[in-house]
């Protein structure tokens, strides 16, 4: 398991040449957010497009992502879907998480994923000050809704 959090900035390694080709910068997930669907290896400027490589080029995680592929990235002007989620997208980190029965548990501090990039849960920090070890993980099948102001849960997570 995996967090996406942990994610950015490894180098990305290209597996035939083991040439570095950048860091991970951010991710693209879909929408609804059920898995990572690219890497964002460069945002772009004013002169230049956004820079992804999507999930299925990524081998392994480990201290580096390491990737397979010709070509090894693309830009978000070649690629419509990608353009089409980054416009959606918004922040998950910091969302607030509320049961059915309008209690409000805490916020998402972070995604857990699989090697796959299927998210697999939500990290709750419950406290201002909550720290690593007080995070419980809130499992996506206990997800009913997710919105852009909170994702709407079945039930607590047992911690």
């Amino acid at each position: 398991m995996y967090t996406v959090n942990s994610l950015f900035g490894k180098p990305v390694i290209a597996q035939a040449t083991g040439e570095r080709i950048a860091s991970v910068q951010d991710v693209v997930l879909d929408q609804p957010p059920t898995r990572v669907v690219a890497l964002l290896i460069d945002i772009g400027g004013l002169l230049s497009s956004a820079r992804v490589i999507r999930w299925e080029q990524v081998i392994s995680l480990g201290d580096v992502v390491l990737v397979s592929g010709d070509p090894l990235y693309t830009t978000i002007k070649e690629d419509p879907e990608l353009a089409a989620l980054i416009k959606q997208a918004h922040q998950i980190t910091g969302t607030t998480i509320i049961t059915v029965d309008g209690t409000q548990i805490g916020t998402v501090a972070d995604l857990s994923i699989d090697e796959r990039g299927t998210i697999l849960g939500y990290q709750i920090k419950q406290g201002f000050f909550q720290d690593l070890r007080g995070r419980s993980l809130l499992p996506v099948e206990q997800v009913r809704s997710f919105g852009n102001d909170a994702i709407i849960v079945e039930q607590p997570p047992q911690a």
